[in-house]
């Protein structure tokens, strides 16, 4: 089957419940708020793909991302997952010094899970291990190219705990990258929070809707002086529901951007791209995706997020670095699990012949 496809947002009535025992505002011509971080503003572009120079990373605080951290149970077997430690392999993989801040079971896909990670690159210096809760899992079903969850509650990644040197790892960090579903238990929540009132850099918001976890309250308190909130049609829809902003996308993007002190308000529109809201110019960059042929979609988004991340923070004007994300997304897309190596020749040549006709 062949799909137009850029970054494939999953619905957010997709997800099932199973239980089991057990920014303040900073200018866009920044790319880094310390000096020391500035090295990474110094990147080669390789074809079209930003690459971090490695020179340049060496000595960088990593970016930090926190929360869930699991398994992703497919029909073609079982794939490292969670939104927040895909993004941070990615990241890795494009050269920026990333750590996952989750937390694991005291057992043996707990131990694959750091093994896995360290060889990718990632730092677990914060990777927490639970002796009571199972490391988390999450049983995925295909409809065709589109997934559903069952995800397993409790799990290890409910019990992130606050720590001094997370804190300070945070407030050094050139950018904190948290979601939502994460904070479905107290425990976790706090501490995400901690993390972000803690963050001196850019604050990113992924905003991952799954019910039943759902908390209108926690989510838009998250939304407020972010460097970038990323929804996707249907998030943006019901959050507009919330808080009375107007139904149309480019209005409701413009409303939280004025609302929350957001300077980019990203919104992605499944196989009709995603677009990206400046609210320092008042100008919407947008991008209609490109066509490849899916294999499934788990991860795309978070893919497409890392290089959009990777890109703005290495200097990328917001519209070179939309297309890039598109394309890795798209890449992604066509693989099995969520955290495939990016064939950057594949996502080059999707750059190069230019995003689809609308």
């Amino acid at each position: 089957m062949t799909v137009a496809l850029s970054m494939v947002g999953v619905p957010a009535n997709t997800c099932r419940l199973q239980t089991v025992p057990s920014v303040h505002r900073s200018r866009l011509s920044k790319s880094f708020t310390s000096a020391r971080t500035h090295k990474l503003s110094k990147s080669s572009t390789r074809r079209g793909v930003a690459l971090v120079r490695a020179d340049a990373a060496k000595d960088a605080d990593p970016v930090i991302c926190i929360g869930e951290v699991l398994w992703d149970g497919l029909p073609a077997g079982l794939f490292l997952g969670g939104a927040p430690v895909n993004v941070a392999q990615h990241m890795t993989g494009l050269g920026v010094p990333t750590a996952c801040v989750s937390c694991v079971g005291e057992d043996t896909l707990g131990e694959e899970i750091r093994r896995r990670l360290d060889t990718r690159g990632v730092d677990t210096s914060f990777l927490q291990v639970d002796s009571e809760l199972s490391t988390g899992f999450v049983k995925v079903t295909m409809n065709g190219s589109i997934p559903s969850y069952d995800i397993v509650q409790p799990s290890a990644w409910d019990a992130i705990k606050p720590d001094p040197a997370l804190l300070a790892s945070a407030a050094a960090a050139p950018a904190v990258i948290f979601g939502s579903l994460a904070q479905r238990d107290p425990v976790s929540r706090e501490t995400i929070k901690a993390v972000y009132k803690a963050a001196k850099g850019k604050k990113i918001f992924d905003v991952n809707l799954r019910q039943p976890f759902i908390d209108q309250e926690a989510i838009l308190d998250c939304m407020s002086d972010l460097y970038i909130c990323k929804v996707n049609d249907e998030e943006i829809e019901l959050i507009s529901s919330w808080i009375g902003a107007p139904s149309d996308m480019k209005a409701a993007g413009e409303a939280y951007a004025k609302k929350f002190n957001i300077d980019i308000v990203c919104v992605t529109r499944g196989a009709n791209g995603a677009m990206l809201y400046i609210a320092e110019t008042g100008e919407w960059v947008e991008h209609a995706g490109y066509g490849v042929a899916a294999s499934d979609t788990v991860g795309a988004g978070d893919s497409f997020l890392a290089r959009l991340v990777q890109g703005l923070l290495t200097g990328e004007d917001p519209a070179t670095a939309l297309a890039g994300a598109n394309a890795v997304g798209a890449f992604v897309a066509t693989q099995s699990g969520a955290t495939p190596v990016i064939d950057h020749k594949f996502v080059n040549s999707l750059i190069e012949g230019g995003e689809k006709v609308a």
